[in-house]
């Protein structure tokens, strides 16, 4: 996907592997949350990413379709 993308669930593994090895329960609840709103923007950065990939298809299509229309048969 993306730098982005990445760097952002490489964060939700971090959480949840400093909420495994936390001593204390209000520790391990503040790594969760922080797990949690990392894996949100992982999951909106790779539907953007995908959402630009899809864009990016659907005019390299209508391109070829109005070459297609404007060449001469």
């Amino acid at each position: 996907m993306s730098e982005l993308h990445d760097f952002y669930l490489r964060q939700v593994a971090l959480s949840a592997e400093a909420a495994d090895n936390a001593a204390l329960a209000n520790q391990r609840d503040t790594f969760l949350r922080a797990q949690a709103a990392w894996q949100v923007l992982a999951d909106r950065a790779g539907k953007t990413a995908a959402g630009k990939v899809a864009a990016a298809a659907h005019a390299a299509d209508a391109k070829r379709q109005a070459d297609a229309d404007a060449s001469p048969a």
